[in-house]
Formats: C-alpha cells, structure tokens, sequence
C-alpha cells in the first residue's frame, strides 16, 4: 500500500474534474440543548424502579415476599443496574434485598426530579 500525499491527492482530483460527496448524510433528528423529553412509558419504568429502590431503602423486603413477587421484573431491573443487592460482603449473601450506595444516590436524585415536576 502507498501514501499519496496531500498535494498529490488534490491535482488527482483536479484532473479528474469529480467532485466527491461526503457519504453522510446529515442526520435531521437533531436534539436541543438541555434537559431531554423523556416519554410516558420510560418514566412509569423509571418510577417503578424508583419505588423499588424506595422500598429496600426503608425497609429490605426478603427475596420471597409478595412485593418482590409483584415487582418482579422491576426488582431484576434495580439489582442489574446494581441499585439494590442482596450481596452483604464479597462472600455473603442475605434473604432481603438491601440498597446501594447507587441507589441511594438514584433515589436522591429521582426526590429531586419529582420535587421540580409536581411543584
């Protein structure tokens, strides 16, 4: 494989006499500065975790109770996300779900979200 410089590359192109095109084409999907829109569904998702969260924070619920039966779906979500655990040291595990650091800093900054929508 050989390098063309610049210059080289350029009077090829002036010979040829085509003018090349960028291959991209702009995207018109553009987003505006600042806070993003946030549809319905993800933020029932959002609040669904949130409350999860809320739950271990105030008091952990065993991995068999009705309410992590219920919230299911939601609970698997929080504990991959790593909002909750039931991991209490590197080789311990309990029978309720627990929050994290992370969750406790989720759940502080979703009061503030909602704080700002409802007043």
């Amino acid at each position: 494989m050989s390098v063309i410089s610049l210059e080289e590359q350029r009077k090829l192109r002036e010979k040829s006499g085509s003018k090349v095109k960028s291959p991209s084409k702009p995207n018109g999907n553009w987003v505006p500065h600042g806070l993003t829109h946030i549809d319905a569904e993800t933020l029932h998702e959002t609040l669904r975790v949130w409350v999860v969260c809320s739950a271990a924070a105030e008091t952990p619920f065993t991995i068999k109770s009705r309410f992590a039966r219920a919230a299911a779906q939601h609970v698997a979500m929080a504990a991959s996300m790593g909002l909750i655990s039931v991991q209490l040291t590197s080789d311990t595990f309990g029978s309720r779900w627990l929050i994290t650091e992370d969750g406790l800093e989720f759940i502080e900054e979703g009061a503030k979200y909602f704080e700002e929508v409802t007043d």
